[in-house]
This record gives structure tokens, sequence and C-alpha cells, in this order.
């Protein structure tokens, strides 16, 4: 986001503008890591122990997003701003987007030459598809009386319970038989992929959102299944040559 709140810093300078302005955030931006189980809503922001060294993505989402609303504020009205805050994004991807966090949890799910993983760490997931994103994006740009913040969330899950969701599609697949403790999974994440803060931020219980407001507002009634998610996203990369299906 960024790159956003610099193009929002340009959009300023000029007291000719106005417009709506549909931002992307995160749900990072609303929940704090390794927090006791809640349900967090539109309302609510990351003061958890981020910074950054210390989950710096997280870090750096929440404080773009902050700048975004403080610039909105200092605009007089000119314009508006809308954000939309996604959880982990599953779906087909647009390009082999290496770098993402949600490509790089389906390759460690994929590893093994697409056999899958015997063992996954106790790490819950807050998921959405991508095409609900863009749905919430596109409904918070044209919907007359959007305003403020929109949570795009769907599922609440575990990685072990994503094996068992790969494996109810692909036959071929190993789905995780074995959770690993704590300790191990913490040093064995360079080689999963993961950072280990990120291994500490997701273990436990996935962080709960409240959507009603995104669909009441919105008129959503629906989010796509993550099995589909998965399924549709796996055959992408695939088709992609960024995993392995046998």
């Amino acid at each position: 986001m960024t790159s956003s709140v610099a193009a929002l810093c340009a959009f300023n300078l000029d007291p000719r503008n106005t417009a709506r302005i549909r931002a992307s955030a995160r749900g990072a931006t609303t929940a704090s890591a390794a927090s006791p189980p809640v349900v967090y809503g539109p309302d609510d922001w990351n003061d958890g122990p981020a910074s950054e060294t210390c989950l710096p993505y997280m870090y750096g989402k929440t404080q773009s997003e902050r700048r975004a609303w403080e610039l909105a504020a200092a605009s007089d009205g000119r314009w508006q701003l809308v954000t939309v805050l996604p959880s982990l994004v599953f779906g087909p991807t647009v390009c082999a987007c290496a770098s993402s966090e949600s490509v790089a949890a389906v390759r460690g799910l994929m590893r093994n030459g697409g056999y899958g993983v015997p063992a996954v760490g106790r790490m819950g997931v807050p998921v959405v598809d991508v095409r609900d994103v863009a749905a919430v994006h596109c409904l918070a740009m044209v919907t007359s009386g959007a305003s403020g913040r929109y949570i795009a969330h769907a599922h609440e899950t575990t990685m072990y319970d994503c094996t068992q969701a790969v494996a109810a599609r692909f036959r071929n697949y190993w789905p995780a038989r074995l959770l690993l403790p704590f300790w191990m999974m913490w040093l064995l994440a360079p080689l999963a992929g993961l950072d280990r803060d990120m291994v500490w931020a997701m273990w436990g219980a996935p962080p709960r959102f409240d959507t009603r407001r995104t669909c009441a507002d919105l008129s959503l009634s629906r989010w796509v299944p993550l099995e589909d998610s998965l399924e549709d996203m796996i055959r992408d990369m695939a088709g992609k040559g960024m995993v392995r299906l046998r």
C-alpha cells in the first residue's frame, strides 16, 4: 500500500481533485499477532507487537493505511477513501508471482513433487478467494453510500485442514498426518520458506473477522468455498509451472 500512499500524497496536492478512492490494505491491519481469540471488526487496528524488525509486512501495511486515512482527513472532504482489508488471498494468480505469501503457502502444501507434506505446524489461516476480493473492491467503488473499511474474509482454517481440502480434490495428494510442535516448526521454518516471526504470529487458532458490514453494505451473500479456491489456485499454478501435480 506504500505506493498507494505516495499516489494519494500527489493527488492531495491539487485542490481541484475530487473522487472516491478505493485502496487495498490487509486484514493484518486489524488483527494483532498472537493475540487471544477474539472477533476483529472494521473499527479495530493492529496495535500488537509488529514493528520494523518483527512482522515488518504487517507493520508496514498498518502504518500505510493509517497514513492514507490521515491524508483523507486532510483533504477537507474533497475526496473519499474506502479501504478493502482481505485476509490471506487464495485463488488463481494473475502471473507467476513467486513473492506472494499465498503462493508461498500453496507451494509449501505441494512440496515433494506434488505428493504433499507428512506434517505441518498448528498454524491458523484466515482465507478469502481472490475473486471475492475483486468483487469487494468493485462494489466498494460503485456502491452508493459505501464508506470506511471493508473486511474481505471467508474462512477460518488451518494449514492442516488445507492439506485435507487439497486431498479431497487431488486423489494422488497425501494430506498431513501429523502436527508438529511449535519448537520443531520454529526450527524448520526457513526450510519451509517461512519467516520465524510469521510462524509465531500464525500459531494456534486463526483470527476471526466480522464481515457483516461488508455483506450488508455491498450486498454480498456468499463467499467462494475454500476447496474451490485451493483447487483453482493449484491448477493455475501448475499451468504456470510453479507447482507439480501427480
